[in-house]
């Protein structure tokens, strides 16, 4: 049991060793264009990346395959002087002496231009590896100060939100239809009105002709029922 323990502890110790260590060496730069590094990935020459020596990537019980190595996906802060830069480890260095680290030229230019070839530096790990991952982008270096990335936190970008504008639907107008006028009713011709009946006034002079076939000539003279001749006389 305690043989069991010890071991587990030795295991232990030797990982974080490999993650918090800090070493001292040489940087140069290379060109990680050209081909996959051992993390199972190929960059370009703008991105801030960085190799580090066999003698440190192959740690005690480093996994068989690179890809899966521990240092995969680290970042590394690099110092020199006042002034420092962040970089993720994607490969391993074969011509790397010592504890030298080879990093992109635009890491390199960060401290000096690729003139000058080698640079003096320590550098140590940050965060650790997560396994054939890139975290985000590291910062350059900027004088007197030391720039470090929380690794696999992202960034929020606050971006002011834009109202939607509300769309009202438009109700098409019916087409005004002009109004057909009532027709006006004209009254037919009806019946031609009455003639005023006048009254035919028995003349003055003229007097009812007596009751009877015999009219009397007598006139102005009230006749008695004796005196009206008879139609036998």
């Amino acid at each position: 049991m305690f043989h069991r323990n010890f071991v587990a502890t030795v295991v232990l110790t030797s990982s974080l060793f490999v993650f918090v260590n800090a070493f001292n060496g040489d940087m140069t730069y290379y060109d990680p264009s050209i081909g996959t590094g051992a993390c199972g990935k190929v960059y370009s020459t703008q991105d801030m990346v960085a190799a580090i020596p066999v003698s440190i990537f192959n740690y005690a019980n480093a996994p068989a395959n690179p890809n899966n190595n521990a240092f995969c996906g680290q970042q590394a802060r690099i110092t020199v002087g006042d002034k420092s830069a962040v970089v993720n480890i994607v490969d391993k260095c074969p011509g790397c002496g010592g504890e030298g680290i080879d990093v992109s030229p635009k890491a390199f230019e960060m401290f000096a231009s690729l003139g000058v070839g080698r640079l003096k530096v320590t550098w140590e790990t940050l965060s650790p590896g997560s396994g054939n991952k890139v975290n985000p982008a590291p910062t350059g270096a900027t004088p007197g100060t030391t720039s470090v990335n929380t690794p696999g936190v992202p960034t929020l970008v606050s971006t002011p939100s834009i109202p939607t504008p509300v769309t009202t639907p438009v109700v098409p107008v019916p087409p005004s239809t002009p109004g057909i006028p009532a027709p006006v009713s004209t009254p037919g011709p009806g019946p031609s009105p009455n003639p005023t009946q006048v009254a035919h006034c028995p003349n003055v002079n003229q007097q009812a002709t007596p009751v009877g076939r015999r009219a009397s000539r007598i006139w102005g003279k009230r006749l008695v029922p004796a005196e009206i001749p008879s139609e036998h006389a």
